[in-house]
């Protein structure tokens, strides 16, 4: 084992200051725009029932290249297609290079959390494991969700990419200017939300908020994301989950409640390791 050689890969992790963000925010939020707003050549991915997805986002003025994962033309492809898909593309580190891709946005993680369930791999590892109780199989889901997350990664460490994961919230409680005060992630699985969402480096919301006159998208600073986890045999309460709103290695206690929804900048408040206006 040579020690230095580990301390060192370490430290090189420690400057990487490319954003690897989990965008939360209600159906019709802004979430596929933002995805848009890196201002790099940025790969789109999807599914078919995010097809709005691609114009969306090209309209934050990126350069994009979508791919939809569960369609080949006219062809609709099986869970298992998609799902083999999505992961031969996060391993195609050289080519995305080749092709310039300077940031990934995978949209989202609803739609993706519904492929896996119904792969089957998923299927038959929920008969066999978890009594076919869909609702007890959120570690299920999360050991397929984890080879995307690692790809993800390793795509960053190899060429310098940010890359951006939406999921839709579903709001709970708003403020006088609409504003969300609080929400929850809209993903099926036991204990997916919160064993997905930790994982991100960087949280961020975004929603819909009005001025009296005029109604935009807006990255939330203030708003409160939690998840209720239940024991699974007596269905009382076991954990509260919160997530707040960050980026990680910067310092935003000067940022404003509000942001524009802008992921160039939220790049460069993560380099800066400060927020810039």
């Amino acid at each position: 084992m040579n020690l230095s050689q580990l301390i060192k890969a370490g430290q090189d992790r420690l400057k990487n200051k490319n954003v690897a963000l989990c965008l939360l925010g209600p159906s019709g939020s802004g979430k596929s725009r933002a995805c848009g707003t890196f201002g790099v050549k940025t790969l789109y991915l999807h599914t078919s029932g995010e097809g709005h997805g691609p114009a969306s986002a090209a309209s934050g003025g990126s350069e994009i290249l979508p791919i939809c994962l569960d369609r080949d033309g006219d062809t609709v492809l099986s869970a298992d297609e998609a799902y083999k898909r999505l992961l031969d593309i996060l391993n195609s580190g050289a080519e995305l290079k080749k092709l310039g891709v300077g940031a990934i946005a995978l949209d989202g993680a609803t739609e993706i959390e519904a492929m896996i369930q119904n792969t089957t791999t998923w299927k038959t590892r929920l008969a066999t494991e978890y009594k076919s109780i869909k609702s007890y199989a959120g570690d299920l889901t999360l050991s397929m969700f984890r080879p995307i997350l690692v790809g993800l990664q390793k795509l960053q460490d190899e060429i310098g990419i940010h890359y951006v994961m939406t999921c839709i919230l579903n709001v709970k409680e708003v403020g006088d200017d609409n504003e969300i005060l609080e929400a929850a992630p809209a993903l099926y699985g036991y204990n997916v939300a919160t064993g997905l969402i930790q994982q991100f480096p960087d949280i961020l919301v975004i929603g819909q908020v009005s001025n009296g006159e005029r109604t935009k998208p807006a990255i939330q600073l203030g708003s409160h994301v939690s998840r209720v986890s239940k024991d699974q045999a007596s269905k009382e309460v076991r954990k509260l989950s919160n997530f707040f709103c960050r980026v990680t290695g910067a310092d935003l206690s000067e940022a404003p409640d509000l942001m524009k929804p802008d992921l160039g900048r939220v790049a460069r408040i993560k380099a800066a390791e400060h927020y810039v206006e």
